[in-house]
């Protein structure tokens, strides 16, 4: 994992979540993108400091939300940035 430009956070190691392995635990760092996207993202519950699991991803990623499964396309999974549940 390496620091993504599109985190404007110095020293934030983050990764998109459409980069994220299969099964692996993550938790969502920013979201980055325009308001509309960051907005329904949130709605969708991928807010800062919720924890994820990446189901599956190609070329959507399926992802774990608490009790959901929510399918997103690979741009909006790409607006999410995420780090390794420690």
């Amino acid at each position: 994992m390496t620091h993504d430009p599109a985190c404007h956070q110095d020293g934030c190691i983050c990764q998109p979540l459409s980069e994220a392995r299969r099964g692996q635990r993550v938790v969502v760092r920013h979201l980055h993108g325009g308001a509309e996207d960051c907005r329904r993202l949130r709605e969708m519950g991928f807010h800062e400091e919720a924890e994820v699991r990446l189901v599956c991803a190609s070329p959507t990623v399926l992802a774990q939300v608490k009790d959901a499964r929510v399918c997103l396309s690979g741009r909006m999974a790409a607006a999410v940035l995420v780090a390794p549940v420690m």
